[in-house]
């Protein structure tokens, strides 16, 4: 018989990963690591650095014309990136 305040491992590590900043960071891990299949191998190989800061994307792409068309996509690509982690992770996309 668990007493009242006894909480199982499962519970707890739930409730500590719900907690905004590991929820978040997660998310930016999971992002990451599926990056080629949010937007492609093409995109994904040319994409030479991904990283968050302040709720923006930023991203270093390898190409010129693919920098230029990602930059005209920023709204597409945040509508992506929070669809998939199910949460509004990102306002903006920063190409460089």
């Amino acid at each position: 018989m668990r007493r009242s305040n006894e909480q199982s491992i499962k519970e707890v590590i739930s409730e500590m990963f719900e907690q905004k900043r590991f929820k978040g960071k997660l998310a930016e891990v999971d992002v990451i690591g599926h990056w080629e299949e949010l937007v492609g191998p093409l995109i994904s190989r040319q994409t030479e650095k991904i990283y968050f800061a302040q709720g923006k994307l930023f991203l270093h792409i390898t190409s010129p014309p693919l920098r230029q068309e990602l930059s005209y996509s920023r709204t597409k690509l945040v509508q992506i990136v929070n669809d998939y982690v199910k949460q509004e992770l990102i306002t903006d996309v920063v190409v460089r």
